[in-house]
């Protein structure tokens, strides 16, 4: 189960960096820290004795729960607290040191069950009080990871206390963006399902709310909601429900979300969620993801289009990527000295990569749509799909950016022509290198706020 503990890790690191984005309140609010019982060097002192305790195979006598409690609660914990910009920049080392060096050495359930209790209270009176945001944001991220038994049964009373924190109006957004992360670890492990009927009513919850709250800026907010939504797809992963499909279509569709916190969404689809779907409208997400086709080829094709013209218009042709056109630096002759500078690459360039991820993660979705439903949903699905992934994969290869770019525009046609066969009634979308708006710009406020 070890997958668990390296998708985890990853996933926090990315919303640390994320919640910096967040309506945090300004760094001169005074924020309260917790003042250690014990003094450094009784702290190091009791390092290798706690080392070996965490070791022991019998439950922990009294003697034993006095030195972890001045260990953990007397110095540790309160460490972690600290409102010094260093002691800040070490809380995610800190967090999985006390895993890595500690907590998942443990060896007797006894001395689990112990350092569980001695954890938790701690970290969950920790994320509720005046601390800095980013100590709060920590604790809950600890919350996250204690089991009951280490990457094969999570702590129900965690879960429950993470559920609190999300269920909660009154946590703030980053401490409920911490919470999504930890109950993603912990519906991959698997929980009750009294619980997990807690945390998919939450989920809807915080997908279904477009406007963003005060505490995080609009830019981020829909990254907040594809934490949600993952939570929806590992709970559907073997056959979706109406109201988890309805919540994710809804978040495909929207357009004040970022493209790119759209096709993420689009990508968390699998086939065996619609092969036993219950009450699931598979239109629905196909035309969503029909709509999110073409707003994503029409800022791809405006970008296709700035590179031509911007080439063109130079004369600068290159015969390949990053090459250097010498008759553009007439003054430079031979036997004349050449300075380097003058070889650095001035072309314009296109981003293919985005453009390819994007199609993809749109491609797979609609292959995912594909393995249920009406045949027509069916169909519609797949030629969404291949029509796509064709074009997307054959540029992927491709080297020169003229070729590319032509074929960009040339896709988010023939995608906006199979989008209008399906609605023959309704006013055809205007082609891709017709429309010069950015979607994703107009779309996706800045996360500056």
């Amino acid at each position: 189960m070890a997958h668990h503990g390296r998708r985890y890790s990853s996933i926090a690191l990315a919303a640390i960096v994320v919640c910096g984005l967040l309506a945090w309140p300004a760094a001169a609010q005074q924020y309260i820290s917790a003042e250690p019982k014990i003094k450094f060097a009784e702290y190091k002192a009791l390092e290798g004795k706690v080392a070996t305790l965490l070791r022991d195979a019998g439950a922990p006598n009294a003697a034993a729960q006095k030195d972890l409690d001045a260990f953990f609660k007397g110095y540790l914990y309160p460490s972690m607290t600290s409102v010094d910009p260093i002691d800040l920049g070490r809380l995610g080392a800190k967090r999985e040191q006390l895993f890595t060096r500690y907590i998942n050495t443990i060896k007797s359930q006894e001395t689990r069950d112990y350092i569980n209790n001695l954890t938790l209270a701690p970290m969950v009176a920790v994320a509720k009080a005046n601390f800095h945001p980013a100590v709060r944001y920590n604790a809950v991220l600890i919350v996250s990871q204690l089991d009951l038994q280490p990457n094969a049964k999570t702590l129900p009373a965690a879960t429950e206390a993470l559920l609190g924190f999300l269920e909660s109006e009154q946590t703030p957004t980053s401490l409920k963006l911490a919470a999504l992360i930890g109950l993603q670890r912990h519906l991959l492990i698997g929980i009750d399902a009294p619980l997990a009927d807690r945390v998919a009513k939450s989920a809807l919850a915080v997908i279904n709310r477009e406007k963003a709250p005060t505490d995080v800026k609009p830019g981020v907010y829909g990254w907040v909601r594809r934490q949600a939504a993952q939570l929806l797809a590992i709970q559907g992963a073997k056959g979706l429900a109406g109201p988890a499909h309805d919540a994710l279509v809804r978040l495909v569709k929207d357009e004040s979300v970022d493209l790119d916190d759209r096709c993420e969404t689009a990508k968390l689809l699998q086939a065996p969620m619609y092969q036993n779907a219950k009450g699931v409208d598979g239109n629905a997400m196909t035309m969503a993801l029909g709509a999110l086709a073409h707003q994503v080829l029409t800022v791809e094709a405006k970008d296709a289009k700035d590179y031509q013209d911007k080439l063109f218009a130079s004369g600068n042709v290159p015969s390949g990527p990053g090459s250097f056109n010498f008759a553009a630096r007439p003054e430079m002759g031979p036997g004349m000295a050449m300075d380097l500078s003058a070889l650095d690459d001035t072309t314009p360039h296109y981003e293919k990569r985005r453009m390819v991820d994007r199609s993809l993660a749109i491609a797979q979705a609609a292959e995912a749509v594909s393995a249920g439903g009406s045949a027509e949903v069916k169909e519609r699905a797949k030629k969404l799909a291949a029509t796509i992934r064709t074009a997307a994969e054959a540029l992927a290869g491709e080297a020169n950016e003229t070729r590319v770019t032509d074929a960009v525009l040339t896709l988010g046609g023939e995608v906006d022509k199979l989008v209008a066969s399906w609605n023959p009634g309704a006013a055809a979308a205007p082609a891709p290198e017709a429309n010069g708006g950015d979607k994703k710009a107009k779309a996706a406020p800045d996360a500056a706020g």
